[in-house]
């Protein structure tokens, strides 16, 4: 399909044919103009980028047909410029920090750059709040590209870190970055790789070892920025609001755990930190296993002795009963897993689990697939023998697990540790939204009043 957009994407779209990359136009709708989404290669998983009309603008000035996306970072691997070049972040997401690099020794200064490709891209910064800030205030006004460079003795920079070059705000800089020279960036010089894989590797074995040493030298905690979390890849929020939306706050009517709804609000607040926001969200439900087993454990004591068949002259029925309450008097509970699947059962409701699961095909999709996350359980809606509760609970441990127990020979079943760079662990999303919704069920089931 050709379309005519009037505008620099079309130069863009015909010099991506020519280069052999696979462009793609989707067609106008009612809603939405026709969109054009060019295939970046990215290892074995070509990246599909969209290309809007600022992000065209910027692309014309680019060597862009010679790029090798690397993996999920917002990072380029250069082959005309036989160079690396990555967005990082300051853990802490701390403002100075930019001025802070730019306080060490030997940062050299460009001259002033005309801002002009991005002059139409929307501001969401709040500069009132920055200003504020004497000791920022130089770094947000100043318009000079920095950089500083990363030597050995007096020889020529190997790496250095920098404002992003163009290239690299062309790649996928989301709109709501404003101060877009002054972004935090790390390039890596006089590269020659024979593939992806090769420099993909490369880049995070020097740069994890950067960021450790400049934690320890400077307090500075940098992380390699992904793409996923950022630009076309954001997650959206859903907006399928629910009727509640709706109606004015109330005050709540009864008393939640408070330990427990605090460990979920830290899973909230940890958007980019996958396994700690699925680590924190399992801790909220972990809280209540003494609750719910327990309750568990009385149901069955009092069934057993309402039922009529019970003897108190049979000892073969009095071991049984020691046996239960065996369980609550010495302290001692059945597994974690069951543990888990106890608490699950208790506070679940089988059908609104599965509406929930479902209400998201994405999401079914990727609790339903092998590959999503390696080695743990695979939930199988015709499974008569394991109910859904149930198959889930044993599939949130097992993730627990390969977070918990990673180690260097790979954990539980040698399987290789998940990492929170993995591609595994950045596609947790799914497991997360699966987990939330279970803790909210628990926090919900464990509240009194």
């Amino acid at each position: 399909m050709v379309v005519n957009f009037g505008d620099a994407r079309d130069g863009i779209a015909e010099r991506a044919r020519r280069a052999g990359m696979k462009v793609e136009v989707i067609e106008a709708t009612v809603d939405h103009g026709a969109t054009l989404r060019i295939y970046f290669p990215n290892g074995s998983t070509p990246y599909p980028m969209v290309i809007t009309r600022f992000r065209a603008n910027a692309l014309a000035e680019c060597d862009f047909e010679r790029w090798i996306i690397l993996g999920d970072y917002l990072a380029i691997y250069d082959e005309s410029r036989k160079l690396i070049e990555a967005n990082i972040m300051h853990l802490r997401g701390n403002l100075r920090i930019g001025k802070s690099l730019m306080d060490l020794p030997g940062v050299s200064w460009g001259p002033p750059r005309d801002p002009g490709l991005f002059d139409e891209w929307p501001t969401y910064f709040d500069f009132d709040a920055a200003l504020a800030d004497p000791a920022s205030k130089e770094a947000l006004l100043s318009d000079r590209p920095w950089s500083l460079p990363l030597r050995e003795a007096d020889e020529k920079p190997i790496a250095e870190f920098s404002s992003c070059s163009p290239e690299l705000l062309a790649l996928d800089l989301p709109p709501h970055i404003s101060d877009h020279w002054r972004t935090l960036g790390i390039k890596i010089f006089n590269q020659e790789h024979q593939s992806h894989d090769e420099a993909f590797k490369f880049m995070e074995q020097m740069s994890s070892a950067l960021f450790f040493e400049m934690d320890l030298r400077y307090g500075m905690q940098f992380g390699l920025v992904q793409r996923r979390l950022v630009g076309d890849h954001f997650r959206p929020h859903s907006t399928n609001w629910p009727e509640s939306i709706w109606k004015a706050p109330k005050l709540p009517r009864v008393r939640y755990q408070h330990d427990a709804v605090s460990l979920y609000l830290h899973g909230r607040s940890s958007a980019r930190l996958p396994l700690s926001q699925f680590l924190a969200h399992y801790q909220a439900i972990e809280y209540h296993f003494p609750m719910f087993v327990r309750r568990d454990l009385l149901m069955r004591l009092r069934n057993k002795l309402r039922d009529p068949g019970f003897s108190p002259e049979s000892n073969e029925h009095l071991h049984q009963l020691i046996r239960l309450m065996g369980h609550m008097g010495s302290g001692r509970h059945p597994d974690e897993w069951e543990q888990l699947a106890t608490t699950l059962s208790e506070c679940v409701d089988e059908v609104e689990l599965m509406d929930f699961l479902k209400e998201d095909e994405l999401r079914w999709k990727a609790i339903c697939d092998k590959n999503t996350v390696k080695g743990v359980h695979v939930v199988n809606e015709k499974n008569q023998n394991f109910t859904l509760v149930r198959q889930i609970a044993k599939r949130i441990y097992q993730i627990r697990c390969r977070i918990v127990h990673a180690k260097e020979d790979g954990g539980p079943g040698a399987l290789p540790m998940l990492l929170p760079t993995s591609p595994e662990a950045r596609d947790l999303w799914h497991d997360i939204d699966v987990v939330r919704y279970l803790t909210q069920r628990v926090i919900i089931a464990g509240a009194e009043g």
